[in-house]
């Protein structure tokens, strides 16, 4: 996972590197080994002890992620005509397809199409995500079905991504439907944590979401794969603990 610095000039985006340089060492590779300093001992100390404290104080730097997730992106991304993604709720009232009817998305896997997700309408009938399409239409027959577009769904995201710039430069995609936000300076900027929450949700309004905070992006994303919106102050909070293996989302063979 790589976080991305965006720049408000919409240029091509790049990754920012931040080299660590410990010292400097004379002569080099094509210089006779005669015409080589040979390596001072206190010198070489001083730099070693250079290196800790910038070592040190680049640990010391806080940093606070947020991690949004939006678990109904595939029906948020739902496309009407051939190029158009929808990005609201708002925005789909208009077309022809019905949302206030039973609707579901779904995709293959292992071989077999299943619900990826369904409206509230669906949910009211017992439609699940997980659910074999078969079962789902036994419990609703007029079940309306659109197969998953991924490709919608990226372009939402992105778009999704460029309002989060908002509020920070520094954002990153974290899968196919969450985002990280690097907030640690946004917070006084904002009036505080509960500020900036609010502002965070008011930006996403319209959209189903799930949204946690921690030191560590990593964490924050479990937490959200977890479907849990907590606030870590460090990462050594014990109700990390108590996250299901299955939010880490790590191989099957592995968990189990």
């Amino acid at each position: 996972m790589k976080s991305v610095r965006y720049n408000s000039a919409k240029r091509p985006l790049q990754a920012e590197l931040f080299p660590l340089q410990a010292g400097v060492i004379r002569g080099g590779p094509d210089q006779p080994a005669s015409a080589q300093a040979p390596p001072d001992l206190a010198s070489s100390k001083q730099a070693l002890a250079n290196a800790g404290k910038s070592i040190r104080s680049m640990q010391a730097v806080q940093r606070l992620w947020f991690c949004v997730s939006f678990p109904e992106l595939s029906l948020a991304a739902l496309r009407i005509g051939a190029d158009t993604v929808v990005v609201s709720g708002d925005a789909l009232q208009g077309a022809s397809a019905d949302l206030n009817a039973p609707l579901a998305i779904t995709e293959q896997q292992a071989g077999a199409v299943q619900v990826l997700s369904a409206n509230d309408a669906a949910k009211a009938h017992g439609v699940l995500a997980g659910m074999p399409v078969n079962a789902a239409l036994a419990l609703v027959p007029q079940l309306m079905l659109c197969e998953r577009d991924e490709h919608a769904e990226k372009a939402l995201l992105e778009y999704l991504v460029q309002q989060a710039m908002t509020l920070t430069p520094v954002v990153s995609v974290a899968s196919s439907s969450a985002i990280l936000l690097e907030m640690q300076g946004s917070i006084s900027l904002f009036g505080g944590l509960e500020s900036l929450l609010a502002l965070v949700r008011q930006l996403f309004r319209g959209h189903a979401l799930c949204l946690a905070s921690s030191p560590v992006p990593q964490a924050a994303l479990w937490l959200v794969q977890a479907g849990v919106e907590w606030h870590l102050q460090d990462t050594h909070d014990p109700r990390l603990k108590s996250l299901p293996v299955q939010a880490l989302q790590w191989p099957q063979a592995v968990q189990q």
